[in-house]
């Protein structure tokens, strides 16, 4: 065990350099500030869409990716309601510290994963000149920035709620650009400083994570903030190359979340220093001759449960609720919970009339039987669908039926069928201009 100013001393977080420190945060670092973490997140969302505790608690503690479930959401409601999560608060001091290491010049590249504004304003508060960088077309700018402050906000801001939806989509579709991958190279290897301090992130992002695993040559010292409530710190040499050898190393990896952040940064000179995030951050500040404000923690409170409650609102009287959470059970193969969840929402659908979710019921339907090898019955849901979209003249609607169709047919060995069905879905889709 060491006190925190021993920690930091050896780490040389006490005497920087002009711009030698880029910060690499999550979602954590906004905990504070009464936005809720993603886990807070998706317990509301499942609680108001009336999944069961039980159920709750298998998607909770599944692999599903937050922007993957995001996006199924996404695709099937308006979230918009849900962006006020993102606005909720005001900054607490793991914002006022870096705004004011930025103002002292110590660092210039901020990165993060977070929706929410309150990096940014925190910099403005210490009349910080600041540039942000929060969509694709931008990203690839970051190299051509050296001598500003620099905010880049890899998953998009709530400031441009389609940069969030973008990133949504692009998650859910492994999908990540040239440019994105421009700023994890930037900050963890070419970039113009020396050394990396992570704060408040899981390591969890499914399409971040990775590239920064596959960084070859060189890399930069990384000090990766593993919040714990205790007043002394642990430190762990995560890498082969450890960032210090001055410190022992006195924990042993131990956990999934500790397997997922040496996965991450094991390759890398690092260390992993465990203990309060608060304590940390108010030492490296004085260590800095920063003086922090005192603030108190923040609570989303009310805020955040009328923003969940104002976007659950519409789901459940045409069964919308369960849909989405069938759809979620789908994502993660687990085919009986997704199945149940699909029928019941097929009765409310057809106790109300509503041809659009009725069709849209069976053809997922269709989807979980085809995924369980009942082919027959996957074919006899997905002509039912369509012929609802053909009596409705939803060309595209019929359009994903033969799609489907097509993909029982090619698992069955039916290669005619199926290339006379993907033939005439990919008609219809090329008159729509969609050939995703």
């Amino acid at each position: 065990m060491y006190q925190v100013r021993e920690v930091i001393e050896v780490l040389g977080l006490d005497r920087l350099e002009e711009g030698e420190l880029a910060i690499f945060c999550g979602a954590g670092v906004s905990v504070n500030s009464g936005i809720p973490a993603a886990r807070s997140i998706i317990c509301s969302l499942l609680q108001a869409m009336g999944v069961d505790g039980n159920d709750s608690e298998k998607i909770i503690e599944s692999s599903i990716p937050f922007e993957l479930l995001m996006e199924v959401i996404n695709d099937n409601s308006d979230i918009s309601p849900l962006f006020k999560i993102f606005q909720l608060g005001r900054p607490n001091n793991n914002h006022h510290l870096i705004a004011n290491l930025a103002r002292l010049g110590l660092v210039k590249t901020i990165v993060t994963t977070n929706f929410d504004p309150h990096i940014e304003n925190a910099l403005a508060a210490e009349g910080v000149c600041y540039r942000v960088l929060s969509e694709e077309s931008e990203f690839g700018e970051i190299d051509n920035l050296n001598h500003s402050t620099v905010v880049v906000k890899l998953h998009g801001t709530i400031d441009k709620p389609e940069s969030i939806r973008t990133t949504l989509r692009d998650v859910a579709n492994n999908n990540l650009s040239e440019r994105r991958r421009a700023v994890i190279k930037s900050t963890f290897s070419s970039g113009p400083h020396k050394k990396v301090l992570v704060l408040g992130y899981s390591c969890s992002d499914t399409d971040l994570v990775p590239q920064i695993q596959s960084i070859g040559g060189l890399k930069k010292e990384i000090t990766y903030l593993k919040h714990e409530q205790k007043d002394e710190f642990e430190v762990l040499n995560l890498g082969d190359e450890a960032a210090t050898h001055m410190l022992p190393v006195s924990s042993k990896l131990e956990g999934e979340i500790l397997f997922k952040i040496t996965s991450a940064f094991g390759n890398y000179p690092s260390v992993m220093v465990r203990g309060s995030t608060d304590i940390f951050v108010g030492e490296l500040a004085s260590a800095n001759s920063i003086s922090l404000p005192k603030i108190d923690r923040c609570s989303g409170g009310t805020g955040f449960q009328s923003s969940v409650d104002s976007w659950a609102e519409p789901l459940s009287e045409g069964g919308l609720d369960l849909f989405i959470a069938g759809l979620i059970f789908s994502e993660m193969c687990e085919y009986d919970r997704a199945m149940e969840y699909l029928e019941r929402s097929l009765d409310t659908s057809h106790a109300r009339g509503e041809n659009r979710d009725v069709a849209n019921c069976l053809g997922n339907i269709a989807n979980v039987c085809r995924a369980v090898g009942i082919f027959d019955k996957a074919m006899k849901y997905n002509e039912m669908a369509r012929s609802i979209f053909h009596q409705m003249g939803d060309e595209y609607g019929g359009a994903g039926c033969y799609l489907n169709m097509g993909n029982v047919f090619n698992e069955k060995g039916r290669f005619p069928e199926a290339f006379d069905c993907h033939e005439k879905a990919l008609s219809v889709f090329r008159n729509y201009g969609d050939l995703a």
